[in-house]
């Protein structure tokens, strides 16, 4: 099924355009036939009548493969920006966390469980963000600043998050094995039992985040609180 699928999903819109009009033309002509078999009407009532069920039907054909390609294209899109936020290259992953955050995919689901595995995020100015059960293990979030984050779950094996600010980021369930948590400063930052800390251990109420050069704070003073770059949309009211 998945490679019937596939085969469908390459198909050319030409391609779909002439498979349209041959299963048109087809059924006419066996509609013909077998009207003059069975003698069921005269050939030009038949005539009309099939030239108005030609018009609907393939108007309504036509309007479905437009709609069809509006969403399919819309999907495409989205996954090659996701493929692209993976990126090595700082410039190219920036860019498409702008175009996804410009498509409202950064908090709709979108990122659930992608693979960014390596992604150069360094500086990355990112908010209302759902990355749960994403695959971050190596990702560069040095110098970056995330408000309202859901990284539940998320793999953070190795990730640099050297110097990260974070405002608001649930971080439940996360593995930050091995992560570099050097200079960052977590401004209600949530954790719970299952988040596996750099060192291997897991968290507690009492962990202390210093010894892997973190801070956590409470509430962020409202002077901390910049107006965010460019790269993602405003959040929805």
């Amino acid at each position: 099924m998945d490679h019937f699928r596939g085969k469908l999903g390459s198909l050319s819109d030409r391609s779909v355009m002439l498979i349209l009009l041959g299963i048109a033309i087809g059924g006419s002509i066996a509609s013909g036939v077998l009207n003059v078999i069975f003698q069921n009407e005269s050939f030009s009532q038949w005539s009309v009548n099939w030239l108005q069920n030609l018009s609907t039907e393939m108007f309504g054909a036509f309007l479905a493969f437009w709609l069809l390609q509006i969403i399919l294209g819309k999907r495409r899109e989205k996954e090659r920006l996701i493929r692209q936020m993976r990126s090595r290259d700082n410039g190219l992953a920036l860019q498409a966390v702008g175009e996804l955050g410009a498509n409202g995919w950064l908090g709709d689901g979108s990122l659930k469980n992608a693979d960014l595995w390596n992604a150069n995020l360094k500086s990355v100015n990112i908010w209302d963000v759902n990355l749960k059960g994403a695959d971050l293990h190596g990702a560069n979030f040095q110098d970056a600043r995330m408000e309202r984050g859901n990284l539940t779950g998320a793999n953070l094996w190795k990730a640099n998050l050297q110097g990260i600010t974070m405002f608001d980021v649930t971080l439940e369930g996360a593995d930050l094995f091995a992560a570099n948590l050097e200079g960052a400063v977590l401004y209600n930052v949530e954790f719970d039992e299952r988040t596996r800390l750099p060192d291997g251990s897991k968290w507690t109420p009492d962990a202390d985040l210093t010894q892997f050069g973190a801070r956590q704070e409470g509430e962020p003073p409202f002077d901390t609180l910049s107006a965010p770059a460019p790269l993602s949309p405003p959040p929805s009211h």
